[in-house]
């Protein structure tokens, strides 16, 4: 049996019938009223064909309508079917998104509250890239500083440059005489600062070093024409007591200030170079993170400890008094420079220069790599 045009519901059913019926009562009416007009007043009669016309008008446009119908409905129940199904993905694909954000957001805050807890209990506020990154944030902590300003470096002519703040730092001790502000920087004339020297020069040049001892140091050696940058800058009436340079090994870039603490480790590691790249500087520092304080920490605590005792056993200075030896006369003349690396380090560390110098030369890749990577910051 072929379904009804209308779908075969009851309700088409009934209005169909409704339809039929309706159509022959108005079929009924009119032609009774078409009969009478033309018999009893044919004056009206091209008026009511004209009826006639409009009448069956209407009947075509709702015939026609009562056919698509179950067309319509079919599609306004496809559209809405449809319509649903995509809100239902949508939805899916929400709670999907949801889920998986929260899932990361959880897995985050599960790994980072505890490095930030750690962080807050140490007092560590800012976690800097490297020292160039550092510089802004310090340069602002020096301009504030009004009490404290407590430095300790290789020649302050690594990636951040004391000459950039000297002229500050200068006004601050000048208007307060009573600052704690106090520098200690590398002494040059150690083994520790010509084995540094080792690792942060050119390999072709090292051999100089073996041949022709403090001349090439002080001739060639960036760590020397920092140091004796740093001396001229910090050469003046109230600043010479306040500089010291220690003898160990480097251990931390440091800057003290009222209410901030920057360190940042010294090692002999720096990152690789760059296929193809030219060397320009050599040096070391600048490369890791730099790591920030608040003064009243534990660990701010320990590092100006660890700073005055740096400074109390250090006994080489820019004036002599208090048992600390004034170096201009080495300053201030090469041949003396020469004599006290030549009869300090390299006429008693010979052995020490020599094997080191053949070790990195010839002992492998991690050694030549060590020799071999430049230093894209500066130390």
């Amino acid at each position: 049996m072929s379904e009804p045009l209308n779908g075969g519901t009851q309700e088409g059913r009934l209005g169909w019938l409704a339809i039929t019926g309706l159509a022959a009562i108005v079929l009924i009416g009119y032609f009774g009223l078409y009969l009478f007009v033309k018999v009893m007043q044919p004056e009206y009669l091209e008026f009511v064909i004209t009826l006639g016309h409009l009448i069956i008008t209407i009947a075509v446009i709702i015939v026609i309508r009562m056919i698509e119908l179950p067309g319509l409905r079919k599609e306004r129940a496809f559209l809405l079917t449809e319509r649903e199904e995509l809100c239902n993905r949508l939805l899916e694909e929400r709670k999907k998104i949801v889920n998986d954000v929260e899932q990361k957001y959880t897995s985050l805050v599960k790994e980072s509250v505890p490095l930030m807890l750690s962080a807050r209990s140490l007092g560590l506020s800012h976690i800097h890239k490297n020292r160039k990154e550092a510089q802004p944030d310090i340069d602002k902590a020096i301009a504030r500083t009004q009490d404290t300003l407590l430095m300790t470096g290789v020649a302050f002519h690594e990636t951040y440059n004391i000459e950039n703040e000297v002229g500050s730092i200068t006004k601050k001790v000048q208007f307060n005489p009573d600052i704690k502000a106090r520098f200690l920087l590398l002494n040059p004339y150690t083994t520790g600062a010509v084995l540094r020297a080792f690792l942060e020069t050119d390999p072709t040049e090292i051999e100089d070093y073996i041949t022709r001892k403090g001349k090439a140091f002080v001739e060639h050696n960036t760590l020397y024409a920092d140091w004796h940058r740093a001396f001229a800058i910090f050469s003046h009436s109230g600043m010479k007591d306040r500089v010291r340079f220690y003898r160990c090994d480097p251990a931390v870039w440091l800057v003290i200030t009222d209410d901030r603490v920057f360190v940042e480790p010294y090692t002999f590691g720096r990152p690789k170079r760059v296929p193809g790249e030219v060397v320009v500087d050599w040096r070391m520092g600048g490369h890791m993170p730099v790591f920030e304080f608040k003064r009243d920490s534990q660990v701010a605590e320990i590092l100006e400890n660890h700073f005055e005792r740096l400074w109390a056993i250090t006994r080489d200075g820019m004036c002599s008094g208090a048992g600390v030896k004034d170096l201009h006369s080495l300053w201030g003349s090469e041949d003396a420079s020469i004599e006290k690396l030549n009869s300090e380090v390299f006429n008693v560390r010979m052995n020490t220069l020599d094997t080191l110098y053949q070790s990195l030369n010839n002992g492998g890749a991690v050694a030549r790599d060590a020799m071999q990577t430049p230093s894209p910051n500066g130390n």
